[in-house]
């Protein structure tokens, strides 16, 4: 089983154009987690459910959240698409580059759930982003 090193995984933003959409990288980012979600389940159990246990059946699959830090820069032009994209409610596509041997795209539909700016007093100026996906995951688009 082959292991990569993450860094150098590229974070981007479509343009929305049709029919190729262009990817940009929104800069600075910081360690990241996701996308990825849960799949939620219906209960049914009945008077003639097995012993005691319960019985569950698989409903919807939740696209979950991708979340990291960003070294904020105010100024960007990505960093404050980001925060007018929230106010607006933008859903954009967005995709994860890993840094495998066929550089993996990860591409999903998101918005932006949060976006939280950190000014610690010994540490760089960043941003706690929450991107949730609407719709399904692409793990092998291209």
């Amino acid at each position: 089983m082959a292991k990569y090193y993450a860094k150098g995984t590229l974070l981007q933003v479509g343009d929305g154009a049709q029919p190729t959409e262009v990817f940009t990288t929104i800069p600075h980012a910081g360690d990241l987690e996701g996308p990825g979600g849960d799949t939620s389940e219906i209960d049914v159990t009945d008077h003639e459910s097995p012993g005691n246990t319960e019985e569950v059946l698989p409903t919807l699959v939740s696209g979950g959240t991708l979340s990291g830090t960003l070294f904020f820069d105010p100024a960007g032009t990505l960093h404050q698409q980001l925060t007018s994209d929230q106010q607006a409610l933008t859903i954009r596509t967005y995709q994860l580059v890993l840094t495998d041997a066929t550089n993996t795209i990860v591409r999903f539909k998101a918005f932006v759930q949060s976006f939280r700016p950190a000014t610690p007093v010994r540490g760089a100026l960043s941003a706690r982003v929450a991107l949730r996906v609407t719709g399904i995951v692409d793990w092998n688009a291209s």
